[in-house]
């Protein structure tokens, strides 16, 4: 019969190697969200980086933005040149200039004075960047990317990952993601309108140009298509998962 004594240190045994496994399962389990937390974030700067990477090999900045094939969408009402689409909860800083806009879309000179005169203003952060948006979008409309790439970018930047200003990010995706669609990046375009499917208002218009860029894609449409654009995404998503890396281990 086993002595008390060798029971006990039989006991103890197992609750040492039930130790270690489950240590064992932690370190594992550790190692594991580290490589989540560094996919993540690759995938939430993995826009903006391509962007970069492609208004620097591409020089959007000397293209123009030609007309992209219409999609009807049932609000159309609300939209301006299904660039911008105006809504309830807009304050009188922007309505002037909207208005002004939605009568001339072709010389839309009195709607950048009105939103120009609304910035002097000094208006609180969410108006003033609601502002740079709208003039980004009448210039999305006029064929002028370089001011519209650079006033995006602004804007995305500014909103950070301040939940008070998502709404206003996933409007700037939305436009830097008809930029993209412009100039054929098909996947960076969709990448874009995804980050602005939630935003109040767009859910409808971004699926609709979501399911034109995948389209696209399958057809192999696009200056990108199984080259460049590709090669832009891949050293976006290495550069971030270093960025991470780097971030974790000062």
């Amino acid at each position: 019969m086993t002595s008390i004594k060798q029971q006990i240190l039989d006991q103890f045994e197992v609750v040492r190697r039930h130790r270690d496994e489950a240590q064992n399962d932690l370190s594992q389990a550790q190692e594991t969200i580290t490589l989540l937390e560094a996919e993540l974030a690759a995938v939430k700067y993995y826009g903006d980086l391509a962007y970069a990477k492609v208004t620097e090999e591409q020089g959007i900045s000397k293209k123009q933005i030609e007309h992209t094939p219409e999609v009807k969408v049932s609000n159309a009402a609300t939209w301006i040149d299904d660039v911008w689409f105006c809504t309830s909860d807009h304050t009188d800083i922007l309505r002037p200039a909207e208005e002004a806009w939605a009568k001339n879309l072709h010389n839309p000179q009195s709607a950048i004075l009105l939103v120009t005169e609304a910035l002097k203003t000094k208006p609180a952060k969410k108006d003033r960047l609601r502002c740079k948006l709208l003039m980004v979008a009448i210039q999305v409309s006029a064929g002028l990317p370089e001011p519209a790439c650079a006033g995006v970018n602004e804007c995305i930047n500014e909103c950070g990952t301040d939940p008070r200003f998502k709404d206003i990010a996933g409007i700037a995706y939305y436009i830097r993601g008809r930029i993209f669609l412009a100039l054929e990046y098909y996947r960076l375009a969709h990448w874009d309108f995804s980050r602005a499917v939630f935003t109040k208002g767009y859910h409808e218009q971004v699926k609709k140009w979501q399911g034109y860029c995948e389209t696209c894609i399958l057809e192999g449409k696009g200056v990108g298509e199984g080259g460049q654009e590709e090669v832009l995404q891949n050293e976006a998503v290495q550069e971030d998962v270093q960025w991470s890396s780097d971030g974790a281990n000062p």
